[in-house]
């Protein structure tokens, strides 16, 4: 069987309802039989332990689907569906479509800007000439002088040739290790360059949609290197929805008193923001603990793995510390626009942005409470900090993280990123290829199943701070 050629150019929604109307085994087969195309299936797969009760409705039609998961819960019983996906109409996660969206509330709000500023001016009650379209207006890059947060944004292939990249067919990689500042990298680039940053999480997962559709970072499950310039990635720490090819590594770390503490609260709250309460904390100290020490491995692990391939495979490499950003933002992104874009100037753009707002508003959303570096290491035991500083040595002094010298940032090894931070290089490399750091640990994404144990399916949350 052939794929039709038409079906190729479908949308995700539009090519989740016409699959939607079939059996599965044809949407499978439909999948299967183009590379582009297989490349979605994962989105529609059913995973393992999820409980299905398709088999029983159909021989107990009488039986409501909520009787039977309060039931066959109690009894402890799984009855899964004999099929291995689920072809049903999902929400929109097309790039295109978001990124068309957004462009239209940031001509919105350029409109209302103009006539606010100027109502009598040149442009008087016309923002825009009527026979352009928002693709004409996003090439032309016309914002009449608007603020940052209302440019709109393209998409690599729209680029005037002059913002080329080296190795322009493979994107430059964003690694860190969860929670680090990514969305806010991803987000000052952004509105630097004007061009979408990409990302390797699958885009109909909770977090990923909340970033897409509330947070305007339209460019989720886009690893495209002929559509993005940058890619987010966690990988190794897990493994993204798909491999692709890299040209260069911005490696980006924060300190991991901060990093692991703001991990705990997005896995258990399942949101980018909001921050448990002191009596969950007191609830589940024990566990905690046991999260922060298994963590630390993880976070030395990561960052030593792209630290040596960076080395051995003489792949470019820059060294970001978040710390760094915050306390002064202006020089890290002269450091990462010449690194992804060499020979073109953005220090007008870079001065323009962080003037207009401070550093926690230009991200894509509010952080979680303070900003304050090391803000979270009043959670850390005599003997936790005792074990974690062990575990994460020399690589912890060498970054400046001890936890008696994190509140003076200049006490890092210099050299550290000036040795790692290499350039010139033109190696490529594979992402997401291999294992993961943390393969099948109960602290990486079985940790939303222990989540769901404790909050009923999440219908009722663990207790936040207002």
């Amino acid at each position: 069987m052939e794929t039709p050629p038409k079906l190729q150019s479908f949308s995700l929604k539009i090519l989740s309802k016409i699959l939607s109307y079939g059996h599965e085994y044809d949407g499978t087969c439909t999948l299967l039989t183009c590379r582009k195309l297989a490349q979605r299936l994962p989105m529609f797969q059913i995973d393992d332990d999820v409980i299905r009760l398709v088999d029983v409705e159909q021989s107990n039609p009488m039986l409501t689907r909520d009787v039977m998961n309060t039931s066959f819960r109690k009894a402890g019983v799984k009855i899964r569906n004999r099929n291995r996906h689920m072809y049903r109409e999902i929400p929109v996660y097309d790039p295109g479509v978001l990124l068309d969206r957004l462009n239209t509330r940031r001509l919105y709000k350029q409109i209302l800007y103009v006539r606010k500023q100027n109502p009598l001016g040149s442009h008087g009650n016309r923002s825009y000439s009527f026979d352009r379209t928002i693709e004409n207006l996003v090439m032309d890059d016309d914002s009449f002088g608007c603020p940052a947060s209302m440019r709109m944004l393209r998409f690599r292939y729209q680029q005037r040739g002059a913002e080329k990249r080296e190795n322009d067919t493979c994107p430059v990689l964003l690694a860190s290790y969860p929670r680090s500042g990514n969305s806010l990298v991803r987000c000052l680039i952004e509105k630097i360059s004007g061009v979408v940053t990409g990302s390797d999480t699958r885009p109909d997962r909770t977090l990923s949609k909340a970033l897409s559709h509330q947070y305007d970072l339209v460019g989720e499950g886009v690893v495209n290197g002929e559509m993005v310039d940058l890619v987010k990635t966690h990988w190794p720490e897990r493994r993204g929805f798909c491999p692709f090819e890299a040209s260069k590594i911005i490696l980006l770390v924060r300190n991991p008193w901060d990093a692991m503490d703001s991990y705990f609260n997005m896995m258990l709250t399942n949101t980018h923001t909001k921050t448990l309460s002191d009596a969950v904390y007191e609830k589940f100290t024990e566990f905690y603990s046991e999260l922060v020490t298994a963590e630390i491995e993880t976070w030395t692990i990561f960052y030593r793995s792209y630290l040596n391939m960076a080395k051995k495979m003489k792949i470019s490499c820059l060294l970001i510390r978040y710390e760094d950003l915050l306390v002064d933002a202006a020089p890290e992104m002269v450091k990462i626009m010449n690194f992804i874009y060499p020979g073109i100037d953005y220090s007008e753009q870079i001065d323009a942005v962080l003037k207009e707002n401070k550093l926690a508003k230009n991200g894509s959303y509010r952080p979680r409470g303070s900003t304050k570096i090391g803000k979270s290491i009043p959670r850390y035991s005599p003997s936790l900090v005792k074990e974690i500083t062990e575990k994460s040595n020399p690589l912890l002094t060498r970054l400046g993280y001890n936890h008696d010298s994190i509140s003076n940032l200049e006490d890092w090894d210099k050299e550290l990123g000036c040795k790692y931070s290499q350039q010139g290089h033109s190696n490529t490399f594979r992402a997401n290829v291999g294992n993961e750091i943390r393969k099948d640990h109960k602290f990486g994404r079985y940790l939303s199943y222990w989540r769901k144990q404790h909050t009923d399916d999440d219908k009722s949350p663990l207790e936040t701070k207002s």
